[in-house]
């Protein structure tokens, strides 16, 4: 799991800089362009790298839930989209949230009363298992909303250019793709609870020192912090995985990967539409004369947020590691 954490690490530890770059010289709609090869070749080496290794088991597909749980997401991740600017349309967050919840309601409703549903709902009835889940999708939530604030702090508060802002972040999620595989072996070797624990500490840490320096930031702290916030992450994303499918039968694993796999992608919309929406708060407020002056208050207000988030993490990882299987 350590090993595949790095794998899915290292394409955020170097795309921001490689975005950045790519801006910087060809121009922003370049990057499109740049990707239908990327996309093509891990097309080509898919067809010949995956294979079916055990007997494929058919089963019916539930198109009723598919439709209910496509049109919750689009609903639910369409309203988030448009938090920033409920004040101004109020209906354009609250039609789509009002049709995702209800939409998700429905998905449970059929799933739990179906002989073929599309997810085994009953993993949720696993204390250890939901309280990992939950933790996952909180520190997922500061993972992806860190990588909107940073790179947008350093462009629009230090008026740096867009590749300086990823070569200001890479050190840092180069660090933390890292400490994917070692935090691995130190789960293999005492445990998931040490591992976790301290990792989240560590991240913990890093968004107290960005709350309380979130106005001044150099590149330079910005650097230092986020090295530390990531050597955090490399221990704790992989291993809560990890140590939550644990906690289920192993025929269960799939379903439980797959709710995993959902909230993580889930939780990258929620981060980044509710950074940005406070973000956008203070820039548009006139709390402050200069527009990167009203910047680097949102994004303050941001790392205090998120660093609520990352302490009810903490709490439930305590509660979740202690006894577990494994731990």
């Amino acid at each position: 799991m350590g090993i595949g954490t790095l794998i899915t690490a290292i394409a955020p530890a170097i795309g921001p800089t490689f975005g950045g770059l790519v801006v910087n010289v060809l121009g922003w709609r370049s990057i499109f362009i740049i990707l239908i090869p990327i996309v093509l070749l891990a097309l080509i080496m898919g067809s010949y790298a995956i294979h079916q290794v055990s007997e494929p088991v058919k089963t019916k597909l539930n198109i009723v839930g598919l439709l209910f749980i496509s049109i919750a997401f689009i609903g639910l991740i369409l309203g988030f989209s448009n938090l920033s600017s409920v004040g101004k349309n109020p209906l354009g967050f609250w039609i789509p949230m009002l049709v995702g919840i209800i939409s998700l309601l429905l998905f449970i409703h059929f799933s739990e009363n179906s002989n073929f549903p599309l997810i085994d709902l009953s993993v949720m009835k696993n204390k250890k298992y939901r309280q990992h889940l939950g933790a996952f999708f909180l520190v997922q939530i500061g993972a992806l909303g860190m990588s909107f604030v940073l790179p947008n702090y350093i462009q629009l508060v230090n008026h740096q250019t867009a590749l300086i802002a990823g070569l200001v972040v890479l050190p840092g999620a180069a660090l933390g793709a890292i400490f994917a595989p070692l935090g691995g072996s130190i789960l293999d070797k005492f445990g998931a609870r040490k591992p976790i624990m301290i990792g989240i500490i560590f991240e913990i840490l890093a968004m107290v020192l960005y709350s309380i320096f979130g106005r001044q930031l150099s590149e330079t702290t910005i650097l230092i912090f986020y090295i530390l916030f990531m050597l955090g992450m490399g221990l704790v994303m992989g291993n809560t995985m990890t140590n939550g499918l644990q906690q289920l039968p192993a025929e269960k694993n799939a379903d439980g990967n797959g709710w995993f796999n959902t909230v993580q992608q889930f939780a990258g919309a929620v981060g980044t539409s509710i950074v940005s929406t406070i973000v956008a708060l203070s820039q548009n407020s006139t709390a402050a004369k200069s527009y990167a002056a009203r910047t680097a208050i949102g994004s303050q207000n941001s790392f205090i947020l998120l660093l609520l988030f990352l302490i009810i993490a903490m709490i439930i990882l305590n509660s979740a590691t202690n006894s577990t299987k494994n731990s």
